[in-house]
C-alpha cells in the first residue's frame, strides 16, 4: 500500500473553522450592555490566539478561529460551559455545529458573513456591535486588540473603511461628548461598570479622566464618573493608556452618530404595549 502524500494530507485540512452556538429552544441569549460584553469577554478568552472574529446575533453566536478541529472542540464546549455559567442561561445549548474554512475565498466570505451576521437577523439587541471583535478591530475596545493582528495577517485585503460599513457608519473621528463618557469608557473596558477594584477598570477611569479634563471641570468630572474630588485628582494624575484614551473618544462619536435617542424609542409610532 503506497504511503499518503504529507504535502496532499496538509492541503485537504481546512484552513479555519466556524463554530456555532445556539441555545435549545432559540432564545434570546444576550441583550443588556453586561450580558453583551461577557460574552464577548467569554470568546474572547477562549479563542485565544486562534480567534480570527466572532459576532452574536440575538439567539446565535459564530465564530471563527484558525486552529484544527481539536481545538475548536475544546473552544466549543468552553464557550458553552463558561456562558452557561456567566449568563445563568436556564436552558442547555444545543450540540455545538462546526463548519470547516476550506480556502482563502471562503475565509473572506466566512468573515464578512459573521461580522455582518445584523444584517441578516438585525441589530436592534446590540447596536454597537459589543457582542463581537468589531469594535476591537476598529480600536473601540481594547480587550481583544490582538485579533486586529490577526486579521491583517489572515485577510490583508480587509480595510478600515469595510469594516465601518459593517458597523453601519461611514467614519469614525474622536469626539467628547459629556453625556456618553462613563458608557464609553466601560466599553472600551469591556466591563458593565467601573465600580469594579480591578486594573482594568482602573485604567479606563484614569483614560475617562485624562479626556474629560480637556473639556469639562474638575467638579463636573466627579460627578459624571461618580468619584470624589480626592479620587478625581488621583485620576488626573496619573498616567493614561494612550489607546484608551483614543478609544472612548471614538465609542462617544460612535454614539453620537448612531443616535441613542432613536434607537431606544418604541416600536412605531404608537410604541410597545404596556
Amino acid at each position: 500500500m503506497p504511503l499518503e502524500n504529507p504535502v496532499y494530507n496538509l492541503r485537504r485540512m481546512p484552513l479555519a473553522w466556524q463554530v456555532i452556538h445556539a441555545l435549545d429552544d432559540r432564545r434570546v441569549l444576550a441583550t443588556s450592555p453586561a450580558e453583551l460584553r461577557a460574552l464577548a469577554r467569554t470568546v474572547l478568552d477562549a479563542g485565544g490566539d486562534a480567534l480570527l472574529c466572532f459576532r452574536a446575533a440575538d439567539n446565535h453566536l459564530h465564530s471563527v478561529l484558525l486552529a484544527d478541529r481539536a481545538t475548536v472542540g475544546v473552544f466549543g464546549r468552553l464557550v458553552a460551559n463558561t456562558l452557561h455559567h456567566r449568563l445563568r442561561l436556564p436552558v442547555p445549548f444545543e450540540p455545538t455545529r462546526f463548519r470547516p474554512v476550506h480556502d482563502q475565498g471562503h475565509l473572506r466570505s466566512v468573515f464578512g458573513y459573521v461580522l455582518g451576521n445584523a444584517e441578516h437577523h438585525g441589530a436592534g439587541h446590540d447596536p454597537f456591535f459589543e457582542a463581537s471583535n468589531l469594535p476591537d478591530l476598529l480600536g473601540l475596545r481594547e480587550v481583544g486588540a490582538a485579533t486586529r493582528t490577526r486579521v491583517r495577517a489572515a485577510l490583508p485585503r480587509v480595510d478600515r473603511a469595510a469594516l465601518l460599513t459593517l458597523l453601519g457608519v461611514d467614519a469614525l473621528a474622536p469626539r467628547f461628548a459629556a453625556e456618553h463618557l462613563l458608557a464609553s469608557a466601560c466599553a472600551v473596558a469591556g466591563l458593565p461598570s467601573l465600580e469594579q477594584r480591578t486594573s482594568e477598570a482602573l485604567a479606563a477611569r484614569i483614560a475617562a479622566a485624562h479626556l474629560a479634563a480637556r473639556h469639562v471641570s474638575a467638579h463636573d468630572l466627579e460627578a459624571i464618573l461618580h468619584v470624589s474630588a480626592r479620587t478625581g485628582a488621583r485620576l488626573r494624575a496619573a498616567a493614561a493608556n494612550p489607546a484608551l484614551v483614543t478609544g472612548i473618544a471614538l465609542q462617544m462619536d460612535l454614539r453620537a452618530r448612531k443616535n441613542i435617542a432613536a434607537l431606544t424609542a418604541p416600536y412605531g409610532s404608537a410604541g410597545l404595549a404596556s
